[in-house]
């Protein structure tokens, strides 16, 4: 059992699939060979494709192949926080940029 933590670099399915069942992640959890074989073939698959539709459809078949393995329980947990004041408009909360030292300032007003 082990816990970690991911932000998308670029938002894009690939970029979540990768590293949790090839990269870095997969090689963490000593994955068996077939498995993993499973998963490359599906990845490199995603990765490929250049069709919206075709791309869903492997990664929805990629998403099938975790679940059904089971390799991990991911769950979508925000540990940080962030206060701003209260004639502070425009703000959201995003996990992919915690903080308002990464929020998008164009949005930000006051009242």
């Amino acid at each position: 059992m082990y816990i970690s933590g991911w932000l998308e670099d670029i938002h894009d399915p690939h970029n979540w699939v990768q590293p949790f069942t090839v990269g870095t992640y997969a090689n963490r959890q000593a994955l068996p060979d077939d498995i993993k074989a499973g998963f490359k073939k599906l990845v490199d698959a995603g990765v490929a494709a250049t069709d919206p539709a075709e791309r869903q459809k492997i990664y929805e078949e990629l998403a099938q192949y975790d679940y059904d393995n089971a390799i991990a329980i991911r769950l979508a947990v925000a540990t940080t926080r962030t206060y701003t004041q209260r004639w502070v408009k425009g703000y959201f909360f995003n996990p992919v940029y915690p903080g308002t030292d990464t929020a998008y300032w164009y949005a930000l007003s006051k009242e």
